[in-house]
């Protein structure tokens, strides 16, 4: 439910701008491998794998604190 709130409220929009936009200013292989950790965390929340995982919730739930900059998950929300 808590990933469901995160895509409707734009705070998963938001965490993927912020994302984006670290990637385009560091382009190093550490941000590389956050990049693709998180995605394969998220995804495998989203197919149902790993939805009761403590440290996938908590990673999110942490992301959507405070992996968001420069991007407003309000105007992103989805109504």
């Amino acid at each position: 439910m808590e990933l469901i709130e995160y895509y409707y409220n734009g705070k998963m929009f938001a965490m993927y701008h912020t994302g984006m936009a670290i990637e385009r200013k560091y382009p190093v292989k550490a941000t590389k491998i956050m990049h693709k950790h998180i995605e394969t965390q998220i995804a495998c929340m989203a197919s149902g794998a790993t939805t009761l995982s403590r440290y996938s919730r908590g990673m999110v739930k942490f992301m959507s604190r405070h992996g968001i900059w420069k991007s407003d998950p309000e105007a992103l929300a989805i109504r």
